[in-house]
């Protein structure tokens, strides 16, 4: 089972590229109070939010999520190969509409809320704006908003990018990019300050080889540029209704604390926490930091009220001029 409650379930969604695996968890001997749709980060799968899971539990919700495609115990969408791709982040979008429809087939208990880190707190916000009325609340943990670029000007990366492309290497590493390394030094880690919080991580993947991905193809880093774009355009934050739960780690060295920034200031009913000092993989920091946290979002969540009827759909603006990834 990926995570340690003793009522977790494991399933596949069926998708284009076959079966996501997905799993849920509820508590017992008690009602559940909501439903908690967790969403990963690129690179992650289930079974690291094992404690996380385990605290939602305690509070009451029902707990569902899935590994992306590509990711985890997903299909791989460059067979035989670790990397990590998607031809658009509209594929992760569809991901997630499978979540919330297995959810709601399921006749799991409103009201729904949504804890999103890195990546799927980037999906999450897309899907709130696509949905509104949908999702109650929703905590966002160093959400990718927008990525580090290595100080390089974006129409240069764009430049980079569409060559690439064009070139069809859509499915091959960007530069800096390879499979997974077989170990890494706590000194210097991108992820937390926390030792022991970055060898329970390692420990992870030695457990679970088969769920590792390895770095980012041009093809991925092209569809989040696009998406990022869509984000950033004019009116699209501003019709997100949903009360949002921000969190910015401190010492950030792979999402952009400035947009985060920004999002915050042009979305109408967000919280922005800042954490001093703490990483881009919070679930792993230090223990004050990681129970700090925990107890913002616990507070914040338990705030929900069921949701209102449900909108249709909002179209979301027309994208900007953007570049298209080939086969590869």
């Amino acid at each position: 089972m990926p995570w340690p409650v003793d009522t977790v379930e494991t399933f596949g969604l069926a998708s284009p590229v076959g079966r996501l695996r997905a799993a849920l968890a509820r508590p017992r001997p008690r009602r559940a109070r909501g439903t908690l749709l967790l969403l990963q980060g690129r690179g992650e799968f289930l079974e690291k939010y094992g404690a996380t899971v385990e605290r939602a539990v305690a509070e009451g919700l029902c707990v569902l999520g899935l590994d992306w495609r590509g990711q985890g115990g997903s299909p791989r969408l460059v067979p035989g190969t670790r990397r990590g791709h998607v031809d658009d982040f509209e594929d992760y979008l569809a991901d997630l509409d499978l979540l919330v429809a297995r959810a709601e087939a399921l006749g799991l208990p409103e009201p729904l809320v949504l804890l999103g880190h890195s990546m799927g707190g980037h999906i999450g916000l897309r899907w709130l704006r696509r949905h509104p009325g949908h999702i109650a609340r929703a905590a966002l943990v160093t959400p990718m908003f927008d990525i580090e670029l290595g100080g390089l000007p974006r129409p240069l990366v764009r430049m980079l990018v569409g060559g690439a492309l064009g070139l069809g290497a859509a499915r091959r590493y960007a530069p800096g990019q390879r499979d997974p390394r077989a170990s890494c030094r706590f000194e210097g880690n991108p992820l937390t300050s926390c030792p022991e919080g970055f060898a329970q991580w390692w420990e992870l993947l030695a457990r679970h080889p088969d769920r590792r991905v390895g770095g980012v193809t041009w093809g991925w880093l092209a569809a989040a540029l696009r998406s990022i774009e869509t984000t950033r355009a004019p009116g699209f934050l501003e019709a997100i209704e949903t009360p949002l739960l921000l969190i910015r780690a401190g010492d950030e060295r792979i999402v952009c604390n400035r947009a985060i920034e920004r999002f915050a200031r042009r979305l109408p009913r967000a919280e922005l926490l800042d954490l001093p000092g703490a990483r881009h993989a919070v679930f792993f920091e230090r223990p004050e930091i990681r129970a700090a946290m925990l107890e913002r979002i616990t507070r914040f969540l338990g705030g929900a009220t069921p949701r209102p009827i449900a909108a249709r759909p909002v179209p979301e603006p027309p994208p900007r001029p953007r570049l298209r990834a080939s086969a590869g």
